[in-house]
């Protein structure tokens, strides 16, 4: 099928912060290989439009509705006992679909890891994309071969941004553009700035670390809080460093870890804030987090510490990233489509000791010590 001059590209993107800021090498490829193709965005519904709205190479962003029955449906044995609520919910739904298809879009692609289920492929197929391009969907119930005109393979040994290129590759191109983008505004950046100079940090002075303890995700496993607030103490007592830790809407329990830690705390900040506080610290140090990649993309050097995620998928991209993994190498080469470390991912970050950390941060500042010394 022929490619369309300036097509209408619609991205599902169903997954969460981090994978979407590891999309955006497809959104400026998408722009490189079809010259005048405007990009919308299909969000979640709990993911913030901010991580998008400065993105040049993106026109539109919305999101997907919450009272979801296509989703929801196939997930609870017991749904059919809320028949009334899922007809409700498929009524909006569809309608919501309709609006779309009305649209006429000319290609549809989707953000790995989203678009693997039944339910992505059936609502690729029904938003009417004349080329829709999606991963192989793992239930292998041959919706593939109805739902996506190109159908390409999740591939667990590389990473999520190979992955997704991998959708522009099913269509003949193989010229990309690799940087990831993470724009900020101005108000978000002053914003930004004002809450530092409250904490009387000067936006040059270079000694601020940030640090992301967890994620939204409660199902995975995370380093212990407590070594999280012993490594704060000791970046601030012996390397005289500032410690801005981030707490979202789902971890202020996690503050009372660091109780006898004098941190600078930043909780239920705008996303937008929180990119522009980020972007000012001359390290960042976090498990695998969607903040740790918006870190990665604002070029600010990262350490990551894994064991809760699949490394090769999804370490930071760039090359100022550093990690420290204590998988088995059996499970860190064996993974298998929808592997989660679960209790493996456990035990291997109970392995890693403070020790380790505070050697490899030693590495790392003196490593980058010009521009600590400096400011960022």
């Amino acid at each position: 099928m022929p490619l369309p001059r300036a097509p209408q590209v619609l991205i599902f993107a169903g997954c969460g912060i981090g994978d979407l800021i590891l999309g955006t090498p497809l959104f400026s490829s998408i722009r490189k290989a079809l010259p005048g193709s405007r990009i919308t965005v299909l969000l979640r519904p709990d993911l913030p439009g901010e991580v998008l709205a400065e993105n040049p190479d993106v026109e539109e962003v919305f999101h997907y509705p919450s009272a979801s029955a296509l989703y929801l449906f196939p997930r609870f044995p017991n749904a059919h006992k809320n028949i009334f609520r899922i007809i409700r919910f498929l009524t909006f739904e569809i309608a919501f679909l309709f609006g779309i298809r009305l649209r006429r879009f000319d290609i549809s692609m989707h953000l790995l890891p989203s678009g693997i289920a039944d339910a992505d492929g059936l609502i690729t197929f029904l938003c009417g994309a004349k080329i829709r391009v999606g991963p192989q969907l793992t239930s292998r119930s041959g919706m593939s071969k109805w739902c996506y005109t190109h159908s390409i393979a999740w591939d667990n040994y590389r990473h999520v941004v190979e992955n997704n290129l991998d959708s522009l590759r099913a269509l003949g191109f193989d010229n990309f553009d690799f940087q990831l983008k993470l724009f900020i505004n101005a108000d978000h950046r002053k914003k930004a700035e004002e809450i530092l100079a409250a904490h009387k940090i000067r936006p040059t002075e270079g000694r601020l670390i940030g640090m992301h303890t967890g994620g939204g995700n409660s199902r995975k496993p995370y380093w212990p809080l407590a070594r999280f607030a012993q490594v704060a103490r000791y970046l601030i007592e012996s390397h005289n460093c500032r410690v801005a830790v981030f707490f979202g809407p789902q971890e202020n329990d996690a503050m009372k870890a660091f109780e006898n830690a004098p941190i600078i705390p930043l909780s239920n900040l705008n996303i937008g804030i929180v990119f522009g506080v980020i972007e000012k610290c001359s390290l960042f140090i976090s498990s695998d987090t969607g903040l740790g990649h918006a870190a990665a993309a604002l070029q600010v050097p990262t350490l990551t510490l894994f064991g809760n995620g699949n490394q090769r998928k999804h370490e930071h991209w760039g090359n100022k990233s550093y990690s420290i993994n204590k998988l088995p190498e059996s499970i860190k080469t064996g993974y298998e489509t929808g592997y989660s470390a679960g209790e493996d991912g456990r035990q291997a970050l109970e392995k890693i000791q403070v020790e380790d950390i505070i050697e490899l941060l030693d590495s790392i500042l003196m490593e980058n010590a010009e521009k600590i010394t400096a400011g960022g």
